[in-house]
């Protein structure tokens, strides 16, 4: 229970259910994607370089 004081929950609280086998360790950087598809306006892919070039997001307390 000690992981319900925190805003974000840290990885090693997180369960991870893969439908593939065998579990992939590693990519290949230079054809990874992230893909947003499904019921979004505009469905995109971004490679590891793209996204690396985003900064983290800083979370913030209470309501904005």
């Amino acid at each position: 229970m000690t992981y319900f004081n925190r805003a974000i929950t840290p990885n090693e609280a997180l369960f991870v259910h893969y439908h593939i086998f065998p579990i992939p360790t590693c990519i290949d950087p230079s054809t990874w994607r992230l893909q947003a598809t499904g019921l979004v306006d505009k469905p995109l892919a971004l490679s590891k370089v793209v996204l690396e070039k985003y900064s983290l997001a800083t979370p913030r307390r209470g309501f904005v």
